[in-house]
């Protein structure tokens, strides 16, 4: 076969661009972090500094090659992120704030790949992204780590070394005007994407407690640089010669032993795949009812990764209750008349059942909870970025986020999921519309879960907050169930499509119109805000608008099922 006949893997010229760029923000980072001395187990600095490096020189690599080491970087480097790099409280200064030069530099370069992965095809991002186990599955300790990391390692610079010679041999061809100079070029190139994921490879393995879905995808990436670089070694005899007989027998020996190391990091995989299965932890979906935790006690969700916590929970037990209004609260005054749909025609409230305990946010989701969300998000458009959780200069920290949509709560709780462990019917969500008023209510059965009649010492209404803002989720009382906020301060998303009566929402409790998910559909939400009136100040009013809506008066809480 001539060599001529083979196509360049080349990356496009657009992507090199892009590409240098990304190797661009690495140095710069490297160049950060070797500025300062962090106490590494505090900071994980060489570990930030390997992943940055991991990245540079992709341009010299081929276009599949790129692709899941860029999609391995940018989640390392968003975890890493998340886990170190602390917003700044009142009263203290972490290690590495928030907004500093290396949270800058950091945040520059998970951007830049991010912006590279965009010129691969959606069926490409989807095929790299995929993965049996969630982002969050650790591997448990094992011996094997160390010398596979070691071995990977060995594998990674000798691939650079003869990925070096080839290029040589590449550029002499080229020069004497011999077609042959691409088969030499792509054997350059895939030996480097080989090189480039094992030192992938071996940074995640040789962590703690390697993440089984990157090494996974690396493992793939893997995969498909090893059968490249069979097919582009299938020289003709005339290439074999232009290159050199000792390099070829050189390259033959590395390819050999790097096929046998692979083969044993994917036995490792899988083995650590199998472990994450089978453990009857939190993690399962399918785990009994947890019927641990008394009725109405406090309690949080840690990461997995021990960074951090979910929000604060209240357990709430299963029951029944009358949701909605009476047909005589219809013809109310004006601060206490019911409205239509939220009265069952000839029947008034509707009794409702609540078949399964739940655990529902003891406040609105605030603005740090929410900050450390957007803190592991890349991609989004500017404009987009701005609007979504736009605080009006009002504050941050414990007040709850607002100008956040159905689709961006949604996304929230997909992310608790992750950094939980939490998924399946077990996992973050948001409350349905009946368990919502169930959980304002409290057992009671007034208009409000403090009595009838409006009081302002209760609850953020009618713009009596600092002339008409949120207050900080713990400024007023919680209800008998020991939550905040159930009435005013911000409207609560649920996770409800809107439904004409309440007649037509499922008897125990489950959200209405679940499963559907046009965009058009209306979605629920409850509770009234800071700029309402006490006319929908009350426990059964309901309030609508189109799932990607943004407001300065709507936010929302989390629930999850025990």
């Amino acid at each position: 076969m001539r060599g001529g006949s083979i196509q360049s893997v080349a990356p496009q010229p657009r992507l090199v661009a892009e590409l240098k760029r990304v190797a661009d923000s690495a140095r710069g980072l490297i160049e950060q972090l070797a500025k300062t001395n962090f106490d590494p187990v505090k900071f994980p600095k060489q570990r930030l500094i390997d992943i940055a490096a991991s990245v540079i020189n992709l341009e010299a690599g081929s276009r599949d090659g790129a692709l899941p080491a860029l999609e391995y970087a940018e989640a390392a480097l968003n975890d890493l992120r998340f886990s170190f790099i602390e917003i700044a409280g009142d009263d203290q200064l972490p290690d590495v704030p928030r907004g500093g030069a290396i949270d800058q530099s950091l945040g520059n370069l998970i951007s830049d790949i991010s912006t590279a992965k965009r010129f691969f095809s959606q069926h490409r991002l989807d095929a790299a992204a995929k993965s049996e186990l969630p982002d969050h599955a650790l591997a448990a300790s094992s011996p094997q780590q160390r010398e596979l990391a070691e071995r990977a390692h060995t594998v990674s610079n000798e691939g650079f070394d003869l990925a070096g010679e080839f290029g040589k041999s590449a550029a002499r061809l080229e020069a004497q005007g011999d077609a042959d100079h691409v088969n030499a070029e792509n054997l350059s190139r895939q030996s480097r994407d080989v090189a480039n994921l094992a030192r992938q490879e071996a940074i995640e393995i040789g962590a703690d407690r390697p993440h089984i879905a990157w090494l996974e995808k690396l493992d793939r990436g893997q995969k498909k640089a090893l059968r490249g670089i069979e097919m582009v070694a299938g020289l003709g005899e005339i290439t074999v010669h232009k290159i050199g007989e000792a390099l070829v027998d050189h390259f033959a020996v590395w390819f050999r032993v790097t096929r046998e190391w692979a083969a044993e990091a994917r036995s490792f995989i899988e083995q650590q795949k199998r472990k994450w299965r089978e453990e009857p932890d939190d993690r399962d979906p399918n785990r009994p009812p947890d019927r641990s935790r008394r009725d109405f006690s406090i309690f949080h969700d840690r990461f997995t990764d021990g960074s951090h916590q979910g929000p604060d929970l209240v357990v709430i037990p299963a029951g029944e209750f009358l949701m909605g209004s009476a047909e005589s609260e219809a013809r109310l005054k004006e601060d206490d008349r019911a409205r239509d749909d939220e009265i069952v025609k000839g029947q008034g409230k509707r009794r409702m059942h609540i078949a399964r305990r739940f655990a529902l946010g003891r406040y609105p989701v605030t603005f740090d909870e929410y900050d450390a969300f957007r803190a592991n998000r890349t991609g989004r458009r500017a404009r987009d970025w701005k609007e979504e959780a736009n605080d009006h200069e009002w504050g941050r920290g414990r007040r709850p986020v607002i100008n956040v949509s159905w689709d961006d709560a949604q996304r929230y709780c997909d992310w608790l999921n992750r950094k939980t462990g939490l998924h399946g019917e077990f996992g973050y969500r948001l409350p349905s519309e009946a368990e919502w008023e169930y959980a304002c209510r409290a057992g009671t059965e007034t208009r409000r879960w403090w009595g009838d009649a409006w009081d302002s010492a209760k609850a953020n209404g009618k713009r009596d907050f600092e002339g008409g803002k949120t207050s900080p989720v713990d400024h007023y009382a919680a209800n008998p169930w020991r939550l905040h906020d159930m009435i005013g301060n911000v409207w609560e998303w649920c996770a409800d499509r809107y439904a004409d009566n309440l007649s037509m929402l499922p008897p125990d409790g489950e959200p209405y119109g679940e499963g559907q998910k046009s965009k058009e559909s209306l979605r629920v939400l409850r509770g009234g805000s800071w700029g309402n009136n006490p006319l929908v100040l009350r426990s059964a009013c309901r309030s609508w608008f189109q799932p990607d809506s943004r407001f300065s008066f709507v936010g929302f809480r989390v629930a999850r099922t025990l």
